[in-house]
């Protein structure tokens, strides 16, 4: 679903959002900040949303998320990119707040290898993300960082707990960072404090899920 966002990026370089708070009172409103592809030629590079908080307003929709990235056009969801001008480049999200969320951040590329979306910053040292309050209903997994068809990520120094922040626990299963590509790509975790809590003993609980080869770097999380 390409969806609205508080916030679009659309093919946009070289942008920084630092500070810049943003909020949606509805759950009509998908995303808090959306980065989306101009054309299948035409990503975001170069461009970072820093020390902003994101609140939106979950309901029970499983598409409202904090920050996405997305193999999306205005018109037309997953895409088939011509180039690696398609490609979402050298983002960099670090320090921000986001709750009242279905999933905290979502960043899905193309599913051919060498346009996958790629060298992603997701938190660093001394200046993590905190995801909080995700999830929301008993039909759908909840995450709070989704990849799929990204390489080269780095998802470090984050602090993901889903019912802090005025949440609840889980009612399906969760996860607290998931990776997933059928093809080979490159992926760290690290330093990463992730609490997870489930309201039943069936629903599983998933602190880091890796389903992608490639080089792989996960160590030093709680």
């Amino acid at each position: 679903n390409h969806g609205d966002g508080v916030i679009i990026l659309e093919g946009s370089d070289y942008v920084t959002f630092d500070r810049i708070d943003v909020a949606a009172s509805q759950q009509g409103i998908e995303y808090g900040y959306y980065l989306r592809k101009a054309s299948i030629t035409d990503g975001c590079k170069n461009s970072s949303i820093t020390n902003s908080t994101v609140t939106m307003t979950k309901g029970t929709s499983r598409f409202v998320v904090g920050i996405c990235a997305a193999n999306n056009s205005s018109s037309s969801s997953n895409i088939s990119l011509e180039s690696t001008g398609g490609i979402h480049e050298s983002i960099t999200i670090t320090g921000n707040t986001i709750g009242n969320v279905f999933a905290g951040m979502l960043f899905k590329g193309d599913d051919v290898e060498v346009l996958h979306d790629k060298n992603f910053t997701v938190g660093a040292s001394g200046f993590g993300n905190t995801i909080q309050n995700f999830a929301g209903n008993i039909a759908n997994d909840a995450y709070g960082i989704y990849l799929e068809h990204v390489s080269n990520f780095l998802v470090n120094y984050n602090t993901i707990n889903n019912a802090a922040g005025g949440g609840t626990n889980f009612t399906a299963i969760g996860y607290g960072i998931y990776n997933i590509t059928t093809t080979t790509s490159a992926f760290t975790a690290e330093y990463n404090i992730i609490t997870l809590a489930s309201q039943g003993a069936t629903h599983a609980l998933y602190g880091i899920r890796n389903r992608s080869n490639g080089e792989l770097q996960i160590a030093n999380n709680i």
